[in-house]
């Protein structure tokens, strides 16, 4: 339960980044996952380098 939750969700953050025209990939879940993979590895990489440098923003 929630997976549908989570996907609808996706799609929206999809749809939104992608703006009104191009929504090839919403309904494609292997580019959803590796968007959702790559904005993951992001914020992890921004706290690290916030840790490293001890400044918050």
């Amino acid at each position: 339960p929630g997976n549908s939750e989570k996907t609808a969700k996706a799609s929206q953050i999809a749809n939104n980044l992608a703006g009104e025209e191009d929504t090839s990939d919403v309904n494609n879940l292997t580019v959803q996952e590796s968007i959702k993979a790559k904005a993951q590895a992001n914020i992890e990489n921004i706290a690290t380098f916030q840790k490293s440098k001890k400044c918050k923003i």
